[in-house]
C-alpha cells in the first residue's frame, strides 16, 4: 500500500526531477505543497475498491484519481461500493463512463 501512496503523492505534487531538468526553477522558487493526505487516502480507498470489484488497474486509477474533484471522487467511491452487489450497473458509474444512467456527480466536467 505504501507504493500506492508514493504514486499518488508524486502525481499530486507534480513529480519532477529539477536536478536534471534543463529549465529547473531557481533555488528560491516556491516549493510545491505536499499532497493532501485526505485526498491520497480517499484515492487509495477508491482504487482498492476498483481493483477488487471493477477490474481496475491500481496505478492507472491512482493517477486518474489525483486529477478528480473531491465530489467526483466521492461519487465514484460510493458507486464502487454499490458495485459489490451489482457490478454491471455500478462499475461504469465508478469509472465515470458517460452513459445515460451515470450520475452527473460521477463525471469530471
Amino acid at each position: 500500500m505504501m507504493r500506492a501512496w508514493v504514486v499518488v503523492a508524486l502525481v499530486l505534487s507534480g513529480c519532477r526531477n529539477d536536478a536534471r531538468a534543463p529549465d529547473a526553477a531557481p533555488a528560491d522558487a516556491p516549493v510545491d505543497s505536499p499532497p493532501d493526505a485526505i485526498a491520497v487516502s480517499r484515492c487509495e480507498l477508491l482504487c482498492d475498491c476498483m481493483v477488487a470489484h471493477c477490474e481496475g488497474e491500481l496505478e492507472a486509477c491512482l493517477q486518474l484519481c489525483a486529477t478528480l474533484d473531491t465530489s467526483v471522487r466521492e461519487c465514484r467511491y460510493e458507486h464502487c461500493n454499490l458495485a459489490i452487489s451489482d457490478p454491471t450497473r455500478h462499475c461504469p458509474h465508478a469509472r465515470g463512463e458517460d452513459r445515460l444512467d451515470t450520475p452527473r456527480e460521477c463525471l469530471q466536467m
